[in-house]
């Protein structure tokens, strides 16, 4: 799924549920809004969503845009260069808040 927040941003969500997406195409959504569930789509062991910002259409070719982040706790995964073997960040938290990095796992606030 992709939404549209300007011209030059827009949120790719992927692995969503098979028949779960509750919006259609030109929908406009806001914040909170369900637009669809978490699935394990695609090429993946088990249900994830995979959400990230990027600064065109393509998911091929646009390059991604950081993404602020607020009202969430983030804890670095022990052991987390055993399913990931590219190089870790240092500190994964070093730019924490508003940024996040792999590594990471995160929940909300509340």
């Amino acid at each position: 799924m992709l939404i549209r927040h300007s011209d030059s941003e827009y949120s790719c969500l992927a692995h969503l549920a098979p028949g779960s997406v509750a919006v259609r195409p030109s929908d406009c959504v806001e914040c909170g809004q369900r637009i669809g569930c978490c699935g394990s789509s695609g090429n993946s062991s088990e249900p994830h969503l995979h959400f990230h910002v990027q600064a065109g259409k393509s998911f091929y070719s646009s390059p991604g845009v950081p993404i602020r982040f607020s009202e969430v706790l983030a804890e670095p995964v022990t052991s987390y260069e055993k399913i990931d073997s590219r190089p870790q960040p240092s500190n994964p938290l070093a730019d924490f808040p508003p940024y996040l990095t792999r590594g990471l796992r995160v929940s909300n606030c509340d």
